[in-house]
């Protein structure tokens, strides 16, 4: 008879495969510090695509305001046009000589260096032709409207980019008063009275209407004439009636689908400051050159800051700016004014000649600060200007212009 071996407690157990707790410790700290590394690069790309959004926006937004300095030369030729005095049947000034020996007779050649800031002179509540910021005994250059600063919305009209809405509210319409024969219509959302939309001068507000395929939209532009204020769940717009099948007389057989409430962002806007000869050398008379920068600004405030100047008031010759330097000094009193905005990257300007400096670094005391420049100023000059909000200053060389008076 054959007997089968079982095992014994002399046989030896069976091994079990795995990791020690050990092991397993060490491959999760490991692990961990890729992931750490991984999830930091996360933020730092967020913010490098938003820069780079930035800085393409602004580029356009450049080549906006290069077109509009063809379309409307009067920006340079004419910046003060607001002025009385010699005008053409347009009611445009274009004795641009006026300003440049009034405002800027130390300047060689008697050049201008000025600022057109419709938006500026508007939020500051400045005149046009104010100087940019006020210096005892100094002559700064000065800004301008050209025209345009008369109220907050002619200013963005040809000062920001346009096509800036953010939504405040959507949904699809639950009534309305469609009758294209009335003076008012309406279209009812349930969701806008909870927003506290509120609508007036600075806040463009504006009904975007889809069809109910969604292949086409209206836009009516919203008032407190029309609507009170704040905006309830009653659109209204006045004097402008809906077309075709968006009205057919009554809501109900109306082809209306989503609606959507939009109000203006003003993300970027824009300034020029330009550096003007009397004539093109060597050209017809009339012909005028500037060297004009565009700054572009993204979400630009308006503090008082953006108007104070800062000179060098504590050593001769007074120069804030030293031609062919890179070292700036200002000085301030702490007392009474604020310390200037420095950062490095962002700009300062010279506020009697007109040229912007990007800011290398800067080292900041109790009422003084040296500031290192990326690139050696081109004039000397007395004060220092710093704005809030630049994404960058765009550089255009040589714009010629003929003035239509000679």
């Amino acid at each position: 008879m054959k007997i089968s071996r079982f095992l014994t407690t002399a046989d030896p157990p069976a091994r079990r495969g795995g990791a020690t707790l050990s092991e397993v410790l060490v491959a999760i700290l490991i692990m961990g510090i890729g992931l750490v590394g991984v999830i930091s690069l996360f933020p730092a790309a967020v913010m490098r695509s938003v820069h780079a959004n930035t800085l393409t926006v602004g580029t356009s937004l450049r080549f906006n305001a290069e077109s509009m300095l063809r379309i409307h030369p009067e920006l340079l030729l004419n910046p003060d046009r607001d002025a009385s005095g010699n005008l053409d049947g347009n009611g445009f000034r274009y004795d641009d000589q006026a300003y440049k020996i009034a405002y800027n007779p130390n300047l060689p050649g008697n050049a201008p260096a000025f600022m057109v800031d419709p938006l500026g002179l508007v939020q500051h509540v400045r005149a046009s032709g104010s100087a940019v910021c006020t210096i005892p005994a100094i002559t700064t250059m000065r800004r301008f409207g050209a025209g345009y600063h008369a109220s907050l919305a002619t200013a963005e009209e040809i000062f920001s980019g346009l096509d800036q809405w953010i939504v405040r509210a959507e949904g699809f319409p639950t009534g309305g008063n469609l009758d294209s024969a009335a003076a008012t219509q309406s279209v009812i959302l349930n969701n806008v009275g909870a927003q506290s939309i509120f609508i007036g001068a600075g806040l463009p507000t504006r009904a975007v209407i889809f069809n109910t395929d969604g292949t086409g939209c209206q836009i009516r532009e919203l008032t407190t004439a029309a609507n009170s204020n704040p905006l309830g769940n009653t659109i209204a717009w006045s004097n402008n009636p809906l077309p075709g099948l968006y009205s057919n007389a009554t809501f109900a057989s109306a082809k209306i689908g989503n609606v959507r409430v939009e109000q203006r962002d003003l993300r970027f806007t824009w300034l020029i400051t330009a550096r003007g000869q009397t004539s093109t050398l060597g050209g017809p008379p009339g012909e005028f050159t500037y060297d004009v920068d565009v700054v572009v600004f993204y979400k630009r405030g308006y503090p008082p800051g953006d108007i104070v100047g800062y000179a060098n008031t504590g050593s001769a010759p007074n120069m804030v700016f030293q031609q062919n330097s890179l070292n700036v000094l200002v000085n301030w009193n702490p007392a009474t004014t604020a310390a200037p905005f420095m950062k490095r990257g962002s700009f300062v300007l010279d506020a009697q000649n007109g040229y912007w400096y990007r800011i290398e670094n800067y080292i900041e005391g109790a009422g003084v600060a040296t500031i290192t420049l990326a690139t050696p100023a081109r004039s000397s000059g007395r004060v220092a200007v710093f704005m809030k909000g630049i994404v960058d200053v765009f550089p255009i060389r040589q714009v010629t212009l003929t003035n239509p008076r000679q």
